[in-house]
C-alpha cells in the first residue's frame, strides 16, 4: 500500500508518493516488493494517484489517461465501474483491500466564474466510492503500520508543512515564491518518507512528487529520500494542458530542468 502525502496550499496543490509495489506470494509465503513503479499520472482532469490494490488503481489511471474528462462525477463513475469489480474479486482473500484502496486527485473546479484549485480523495464506502474534498494536509499510511503511527505522522505533517504566504503576486514573483515553498515542503516530505520507510516494508527509498499550480503549470520531480532531505533536488515544469502521461524520471532528461 503506497505511502501518499497530499496538501492544498491554495496557490498550489502537491502530491507525493513512494514507488514500491508489493504483493503476497502464496508459494513463498511472504511479501514480494518491486521499486521504481511511478504512480502519479497527469491527465486532462489534473493529477491523480492512489494507494491499495494495484490492478484497481492501474485500470482507473489508464482510463483517465485515455479520455477527455473534466468533472469529478465522471472520475467517480470510472472508479466505481472499473475499481469495484477488481476489488470484489480479491475481497474474499483480503477483506481489507476495499478499505485500503483510495484515489487522490488534484484539479480545478469553478464557482461564480472563478477557478478554484482542489485536492480530493475518493474513499470506499459500502461497495461504492465517494468524493471528499481535502482542506488539511493528508497522509495515506502503508497498511503494515497502525493507528498510532498514522496519528504521529499526521501531527508531524500538519505542524511541519510550510504554508504558502497569502498575498498578490506578479507572475515572476509567484513562480519564485512557489518554487521556494515547494522546495521546502519536498525536503520535509522526504524526511517523512525516510522515517516511515524504516518502520514499513511497503515504502521505498525514493519518491515522486508533483505540484499543480494556479497558473495551470505542473512541477514534477523525483529523488532518493536521503538525497532530497539533504537538499539535492531536481524537477521540471510541464504544461498540464498539452499532455497526459504517467510522471516518471525520464521527463527530467527532456530539458528545462531546475536543479537546486
Amino acid at each position: 500500500m503506497t505511502l501518499i502525502i497530499g496538501a492544498n496550499l491554495n496557490h498550489y496543490t502537491i502530491i507525493a508518493a513512494d514507488t514500491r509495489t508489493s504483493w503476497w506470494h502464496p508459494l513463498l509465503g511472504k511479501w514480494q516488493h518491486r521499486d521504481h513503479d511511478h504512480k502519479i499520472a497527469m491527465c486532462k482532469m489534473g493529477l491523480v494517484t492512489g494507494s491499495g490494490y494495484t490492478k484497481a488503481l492501474d485500470s482507473v489511471k489508464e482510463e483517465l489517461l485515455k479520455k477527455e474528462i473534466y468533472h469529478t462525477n465522471e472520475v467517480l463513475k470510472i472508479i466505481n465501474e472499473l475499481a469495484i469489480p477488481e476489488i470484489e474479486l480479491l475481497n474474499k482473500h483480503d477483506p481489507n483491500i476495499k478499505d485500503n484502496t483510495c484515489f487522490l486527485i488534484s484539479y480545478f473546479t469553478s464557482s461564480d466564474n472563478e477557478k478554484i484549485l482542489r485536492l480530493s480523495i475518493f474513499l470506499h464506502s459500502k461497495w461504492k466510492y465517494q468524493l471528499y474534498i481535502i482542506k488539511e494536509p493528508y497522509i495515506v499510511m502503508p497498511s503494515d503500520t497502525n493507528k498510532k503511527y498514522y496519528e504521529k505522522y499526521n501531527k508531524i505533517l500538519n505542524e511541519g508543512l510550510h504554508r504558502f504566504k497569502e498575498c498578490k503576486y506578479s507572475e515572476k514573483e509567484y513562480i519564485a515564491s512557489v518554487v521556494t515553498n515547494i522546495y521546502k515542503n519536498t525536503i520535509f516530505f522526504a524526511e517523512c518518507f525516510y522515517e516511515i520507510s524504516k518502520i514499513s516494508n511497503f515504502v521505498s527509498g525514493d519518491f515522486d512528487f508533483a505540484a499543480f499550480l494556479s497558473n495551470d503549470m505542473v512541477l514534477y520531480g523525483y529523488g532518493d529520500t536521503k538525497e532530497v532531505k539533504s537538499g539535492k533536488l531536481h524537477f521540471r515544469f510541464l504544461h498540464s494542458s498539452n499532455q497526459t502521461r504517467i510522471l516518471t524520471p525520464d521527463i527530467l532528461k527532456e530539458g528545462d530542468i531546475i536543479n537546486t
